[in-house]
C-alpha cells in the first residue's frame, strides 16, 4: 500500500460501480487485506489493490471470508506491473512473465494498468442480477 492511498480516491473510483449496483470498500487498517490473504492460503501477506467478486447471495460465515468467485489484482512494478486475474477469471493476455512466482499456476496476467477499468467491467458484468456466467477455480489463489 502507498502513503498516497486515501479514502477520497476510493470514493471516486467506486462511482463507476454504483450504476451497476455493485459495492466497493476501503480498508484503511488492512483488516480485510489480512483476511483476504488468509482466505486464499497466504496468511503471511496483506492483500491490496485486489478486486473480489462474489455471486449474489454469497454468505460470509463467522469462520472467515469465503473464497471469491472471481478476483483481479494489480501487479507491482517489480513483477512487471499490469493486472493479474485468478485462474478462471479472465483468459491470459500478454506476457505471462509478469505473474509473481508465488502465484504461478494460480493466476494469469490479464492486461495492463491502462486496461484495468475495462477488465473490471468485463468481470463485473458477469455479477449483475443474473449472477455469474462462468466458473471460477476458487483454489487458484490458495497455496
Amino acid at each position: 500500500m502507498l502513503d498516497s492511498d486515501e479514502r477520497a480516491a476510493v470514493d471516486d473510483a467506486s462511482d463507476s460501480f454504483a450504476a451497476a449496483g455493485l459495492r466497493q470498500f476501503w480498508d484503511g487498517e488492512q483488516l480485510l487485506g489480512k483476511e483476504v490473504a488468509r482466505s486464499v492460503g497466504a496468511p503471511q501477506w496483506v492483500a491490496w489493490d485486489v478486486y473480489l467478486f462474489y455471486r449474489a447471495g454469497a454468505e460470509w460465515p463467522d469462520a472467515g471470508l469465503p473464497p471469491p468467485d472471481a478476483a483481479l489484482a494489480q501487479a507491482s512494478n517489480q513483477h512487471g506491473g499490469g493486472v493479474i486475474a485468478a485462474k478462471g477469471t479472465l483468459p491470459p493476455r500478454g506476457d505471462q512473465a509478469g505473474v509473481p512466482a508465488r502465484l504461478a499456476g494460480r493466476a494469469v496476467m490479464a492486461g495492463t494498468y491502462a486496461e484495468l477499468e475495462s477488465l473490471l467491467s468485463e468481470v463485473a458484468a458477469r455479477f449483475g442480477p443474473a449472477g455469474p456466467t462462468a466458473a471460477f477455480d476458487a483454489g487458484a489463489l490458495s497455496d
